[in-house]
């Protein structure tokens, strides 16, 4: 199987039909960002057309700052080290033959990561007393977690061998 979506990125699978109404899947792939993976299944309780998939993945920290550049952003520190996991549950259609299926499903994602780096955001305070100067002060000790739910989309092709 392969696939392109957000926040899967491009993701290569090997996907099993154990049964006319169940799909497995495992496999890697990349979000532009870093390498990661993700692991489904997928429910066709009419073994074609109307589909319920959930998956579970993730990819490691990597650089974001090109990518951000070729959106016409800056760089910045908080984007060299970004990574998540993230959980879809999609509803979709499945069209094909016994051989060859594409897909669209959409649905709701939830993302999980931290934000490192947080601190090179925050400016500085003048120098001296910040009580005196009537400023506030603010420290980042660790970097915070991050969670945030969102919608999904993919689309995809599968071509069973067997």
């Amino acid at each position: 199987m392969v696939d392109v979506g957000v926040p899967d990125g491009l993701i290569g699978s090997l996907t099993i039909r154990p049964r006319k109404w169940v799909r497995v899947s495992g496999g890697g792939g990349s979000n532009g960002i870093s390498s990661g993976w993700r692991a489904g299944i997928t429910f066709l309780p009419f073994g074609a057309g109307p589909s319920a998939s959930f998956e579970y993945g993730g990819y490691q920290d990597g650089d974001a700052n090109a990518l951000a550049k070729t959106f016409g952003f800056g760089s910045s520190p908080v984007l060299q080290r970004v990574g998540y996991q993230y959980m879809n549950a999609h509803l979709g259609l499945d069209f094909g033959t016994r051989r060859f299926v594409f897909f669209l499903h959409g649905g709701v994602t939830m993302l999980r990561g931290q934000i490192h780096n947080l601190d090179t955001l925050i400016p500085a305070p003048p120098a001296g007393d910040a009580s005196a100067t009537g400023t506030t002060e603010v420290t980042v000790r660790r970097d915070p977690n991050a969670k945030a739910v969102g919608p999904s989309l993919k689309l995809g092709l599968i071509v069973y061998v067997w």
